[in-house]
C-alpha cells in the first residue's frame, strides 16, 4: 500500500505542495461549499413551502368567508320584511314593482357582503311560480319554470337540503359569466309558522373568484383545485401536472408538499367542499436566486483558486529553488573535490542559514579530509619504519637466545637471568598487535627491566609495589611504567649507588591512578646533570604523554612534581578491567 502511494504521489517537492493544496484545502473547501448550498436549497424549499401554505390558507379562508357570506345572504333574504311581503302577497304589487323591489334588495345585499368577491347570482321562486333573478339568464324563464320542477327545489321545500352546496351547470348568460359551473345553495324561505313561501338559490361564480384571487400571484405559480371528478386550474397557458384526488388523499394529511418532475407541489385540503387546493411551482423558479448565487460564487471561487494556484507555484518555487540548488551542489561536492561554495548574499532568512551551514559543513569536511590524509601518510610512514625496525629486534632476540644457551652450558646463571629479562622486553616490543596489556604483565616487564639495570650499573635499585589485586587485570598502555622507572634510574639516581622507587596504583569507579615516587636528587638537579650527560632527556615522558592522549584523549593526564624525597610522576587514565577467560 505504501509503495502504491509512493508511485501515485509526485516525486518533486513543488508538485507535492501543489497536490497538498488541492487535496487538503481546495477539495475540502469545495465539498463544504456544496454541502452548504445543498442545505440552503433544503431550507429555501422548506421556507418556500411554508410561505405557499400561508398563501393557500388565505385562499381557503377567503373561500370559506365567501361560502359563509352566501349563507348569511339566505338569512338576510329570509329576514327581510319587504322581500317576504312581495313573495307572500305578490297580488298587492304589479309585476314591475315586484321585480324592482326584489332586485333592489339583491343589489343592497350584494354590495354590503360581496364587495371584494366575484359576482353572486340570486334566484328566488315563490310558490306561485314567480321568478326573480339578479342576473341575465342564459335561457328565459317560463311561467312554469323548470326551477319548481327541479329535484333540489323540491328537496329545499321539504327541508331535505338545509345549507348544502352543490356544483351545477352555469345558467348565467355568457356576457355575465363564462364559467362552466357555479356553486349553488338552495334554501327555503320560511314564514313565522316555519312554512315555506319561496325557495332562494344563491350561486357563486367560484371559478371567477378563483381566477381573480390567483391572478395576483406570479404566472409561474400555477394553482389548481382538485376535485374527485377532475382538476380546475387557474391558468390555461401553463398546465398543472396530472394530479389525482386519490393521490393527494393517500397522503393522509390536510396539507403538505412534495417534489415531482422538477416542480414543488404544495397541497391544502378545503374542508367546506372536500377538495384540495394545489400550488405548483417549477424548482428552477424557486432556486433561481440560489443558482445565480451559486454561479457567482463558483466563478469567483475558481478565479481565486486560479490565483491561489499561481501563488502556490510561486511560493513552492521560492522554497524549492534554493533546495534544488542545494541538491545540485551536494551532488557536485564529490565530483568537484569539495570545492563548492554557495553565494550567501543571494539568500535571506532560513535559506541564508541553510546556505551558511552548508558552506561551513563543506569547509569542515575539507579540513577533516586534509587531516585524515595527513594522518594516513603518517600511519604509512610509521608502518614503514616499524617494518624496517623489526629486523634488528628479531636478530637481537635470536642472538640473545644463543647467548643464553652458551651461558647455560657454562653454568653462568647471571647471564641467563639477564638474557631472560631482556628477552621479555624484546618480545613485548615485537608484539605490535595490542597497545593495552594487563597491569600484572606490565609489572613483570618492569621487574625484568630493573633486573637488567641493576646488573648494568652494578647498583642496587629497589621497587616497592602498592596495589590491590582487583586491578591486576586492569588494562594499561604497554611499557607505560618502564619509561618512568628508566627516567628515575637515569635522572633521579644520577651519582647514587642505591635507590628506592615506590609505585602506588589505586582505582575508583572510573579511573586508574598510577604514582611513581623515587628518592633521587629531584627534577632541578636532574636537569643540570642531564644537560651535561644526555641529549635526549624527557623523551620517555613526552612519548608516554602522547600515547595517553592518543588512546584516551582528554580523559588521561600525566604530571611530574618535585617532593621532599625526590620526584613524583603521576598519571591518570580510565579504568578498564579485562579479566581473561578461565
Amino acid at each position: 500500500m505504501g509503495r502504491l502511494i509512493d508511485h501515485i504521489l509526485p516525486t518533486t517537492l513543488k508538485l507535492r505542495l501543489f497536490v497538498a493544496f488541492i487535496v487538503l484545502i481546495l477539495l475540502p473547501f469545495s465539498l463544504l461549499m456544496l454541502h452548504h448550498f445543498s442545505n440552503v436549497e433544503s431550507v429555501l424549499q422548506r421556507t418556500f413551502s411554508e410561505q405557499s401554505m400561508e398563501q393557500m390558507q388565505k385562499i381557503n379562508q377567503s373561500f370559506d368567508e365567501m361560502i359563509n357570506d352566501a349563507y348569511r345572504t339566505s338569512v338576510l333574504l329570509n329576514q327581510d320584511s319587504l322581500v317576504r311581503r312581495v313573495l307572500q302577497k305578490p297580488d298587492q304589487f304589479n309585476e314591475i314593482e315586484r321585480v324592482s323591489l326584489i332586485e333592489e334588495r339583491f343589489r343592497a345585499i350584494n354590495n354590503s357582503l360581496f364587495l371584494t368577491t366575484p359576482q353572486v347570482f340570486y334566484t328566488i321562486v315563490d310558490l306561485k311560480g314567480h321568478v326573480y333573478s339578479s342576473y341575465m339568464p342564459a335561457e328565459p324563464f317560463s311561467s312554469q319554470t323548470q326551477l319548481q320542477q327541479s329535484p333540489r327545489f323540491q328537496e329545499a321545500l321539504k327541508g331535505i337540503l338545509p345549507y348544502t352546496l352543490a356544483i351545477e351547470p352555469n345558467y348565467v348568460h355568457a356576457e355575465v359569466s363564462r364559467s362552466s359551473d357555479v356553486l349553488s345553495i338552495h334554501v327555503a324561505l320560511l314564514d313565522g309558522s316555519y312554512k315555506p313561501y319561496a325557495v332562494a338559490r344563491i350561486s357563486i361564480d367560484y371559478y371567477q373568484w378563483y381566477q381573480n384571487l390567483t391572478h395576483a400571484y406570479p404566472s409561474e405559480h400555477i394553482y389548481a383545485i382538485v376535485q374527485p371528478d377532475g382538476i380546475i386550474q387557474s391558468s390555461t397557458t401553463n398546465p398543472v401536472q396530472a394530479i389525482s384526488f386519490e393521490q393527494l388523499d393517500a397522503f393522509g394529511t390536510a396539507q403538505g408538499h412534495y417534489e415531482s418532475d422538477g416542480s414543488i407541489i404544495n397541497y391544502s385540503f378545503m374542508p367546506s367542499m372536500g377538495w384540495y387546493l394545489v400550488k405548483q411551482v417549477p424548482t428552477d423558479i424557486v432556486f433561481a436566486e440560489v443558482k445565480h448565487l451559486k454561479r457567482s460564487f463558483f466563478i469567483t471561487f475558481f478565479l481565486f483558486t486560479a490565483a491561489f494556484i499561481g501563488m502556490t507555484f510561486l511560493i513552492a518555487s521560492a522554497v524549492t529553488r534554493p533546495l534544488k540548488r542545494f541538491q545540485e551542489s551536494m551532488s557536485q561536492v564529490a565530483q568537484s573535490q569539495l570545492k563548492i561554495h554557495l553565494p550567501e548574499e543571494q539568500y535571506r532568512g532560513e535559506v541564508l542559514q541553510l546556505a551558511t551551514s552548508f558552506n561551513q559543513m563543506v569547509s569542515d569536511i575539507q579540513k577533516l579530509v586534509k587531516q585524515l590524509n595527513q594522518e594516513e601518510r603518517m600511519k604509512e610512514a610509521v608502518h614503514f619504519r616499524m617494518l624496517h625496525s623489526q629486523t634488528n629486534p628479531h636478530f637481537l632476540l635470536n642472538t640473545l637466545n644463543t647467548i643464553k644457551w652458551i651461558a647455560m652450558n657454562d653454568h653462568n646463571q647471571r647471564i641467563v637471568d639477564i638474557c631472560l629479562a631482556l628477552g621479555r622486553l624484546l618480545e613485548a616490543g615485537l608484539n605490535s598487535e595490542s597497545e593495552l596489556i594487563h597491569l600484572k604483565d606490565e609489572i613483570e616487564l618492569v621487574n625484568a627491566f630493573i633486573q637488567i639495570q641493576c646488573f648494568r650499573y652494578n647498583k642496587q635499585y629497589e621497587i616497592n609495589w602498592e596495589y590491590d589485586e582487583m586491578v591486576s587485570f586492569a588494562l594499561v598502555p604497554k611499557l607505560s611504567l618502564q619509561p618512568l622507572v628508566d627516567n628515575a634510574i637515569i635522572h633521579g639516581f644520577a651519582g647514587k649507588s642505591t635507590g628506592i622507587i615506590q609505585i602506588r596504583i589505586t582505582a575508583d569507579d572510573k579511573f586508574l591512578d598510577v604514582a611513581v615516587l623515587d628518592n633521587g636528587i629531584g627534577p632541578e638537579a636532574s636537569k643540570k646533570h642531564s644537560s651535561k650527560t644526555s641529549k635526549h632527556s624527557g623523551i620517555g615522558l613526552n612519548n608516554l604523554r602522547e600515547r595517553l592522549h592518543l588512546l584516551f584523549k582528554d580523559q588521561a593526564s600525566l604530571e611530574m612534581t618535585s617532593t621532599n624525597e625526590g620526584t613524583l610522576v603521576y598519571f591518570r587514565m580510565p579504568l578498564l578491567i579485562s579479566e581473561p577467560y578461565e
